[in-house]
């Protein structure tokens, strides 16, 4: 098997899950969880959109998501220099076998899914990957102490499109995409669309940054989505908080991660794509999913390489 960046791991080096407690420690704080592709300059957009999180008063250092990042400093992860033949650093690879566990808990958890939308994305096989996993999350239910159907999910989208027209044919686009990737009419409402150019985000030689910073009306249209997404699910969940107490909300969220997530993400760690209709895992994973309408990449930061 390889990972995203295209190393060779066999599936009996996969150690087992983690405990669903440690995972969520990681995760509890995660309000914005980032999906892109890195080869058009996604990776380092997203860089820029998370330092822009981290400023917000208030929010911890891991509001903003990217595993790359996020989990560098962990004990099990593997951080390891790529050289060339004259010695000179190429890139830093990132390397954690757990990284679908943190992912996946991290939807359960985030207010903003943010996507950075551009040819990369759309046509990485990895983040078809992940908006299988966000799909199915985004359109399942759960009952709750009431006997309620109630989302599962708090989050809503951000999309930051790329665009190099003055029109807005680029996010007509990325609009109708949405509808093919059969997002509900519900969330659909509640998406906001930033331009930007994406692929001025690349990296320079050696993987210098040399990339254009990013217009402030974008940013503050970013910013003003995510803290927007926050105040809603915040309220959602302030709710639930109030009447049961907030260890009983944490509760909900590790039995939902081990009801229907852990054993998926001990699979896709072991390189089994569970989301492609193909899989026999497929049903299995969609059979809750009533149908009404991944990212920062631990496995590879190899700047200007396609994932």
């Amino acid at each position: 098997m390889s990972t995203r960046s295209g190393v060779e791991r066999s599936s009996e080096l996969v150690p087992d899950a983690l405990p669903t407690a440690e995972v969520f420690c990681q995760m509890r704080d995660c309000r914005v969880l980032f999906s892109f592709g890195s080869a058009m300059g996604g990776l380092y957009l997203a860089q820029c959109l998370r330092r822009l999180v981290d400023g917000i008063e208030g929010w911890s250092a891991g509001a903003a998501y990217i595993d790359m990042v996020n989990l560098k400093e962990r004990p099990d992860t593997t951080v390891r220099e790529v050289k060339d033949a004259e010695g000179k650093v190429l890139f830093t690879q990132v390397l954690n076998d757990h990284w679908a566990e943190f992912y996946f808990m991290g939807l359960l958890c985030c207010h903003t899914v943010a996507i950075i939308f551009d040819p990369t994305w759309r046509e990485s096989h990895w983040t078809r990957g992940e908006w299988q996993l966000f799909l199915k999350n985004s359109l399942s239910q759960y009952t709750n102490h009431l006997g309620e159907k109630e989302a599962k999910f708090h989050f809503r989208l951000v999309v930051v499109y790329h665009t190099e027209r003055t029109d807005d044919g680029d996010e007509a686009e990325a609009k109708l995409k949405l509808q093919e990737l059969k997002v509900s009419p519900e969330m659909l409402q509640h998406v906001r669309f930033i331009p930007a150019d994406v692929a001025s985000f690349t990296s320079g030689n050696r993987g210098t940054e040399t990339h254009a910073e990013l217009p402030q009306a974008a940013c503050d249209a970013f910013l003003g989505a995510v803290l927007e997404s926050s105040a809603v699910a915040l309220q959602e969940q302030g709710e639930f908080t109030a009447v049961h107490g907030e260890e009983a909300s944490a509760e909900v969220i590790q039995k939902l991660y081990d009801e229907d997530w852990k054993a998926l993400a001990v699979r896709q760690a072991q390189g089994e794509e569970w989301w492609a209709p193909e899989s026999q895992a497929h049903d299995a994973a969609f059979a809750d999913v009533q149908h009404t309408g991944h990212s920062g990449d631990i496995h590879g930061t190899l700047p200007g390489t396609p994932t």
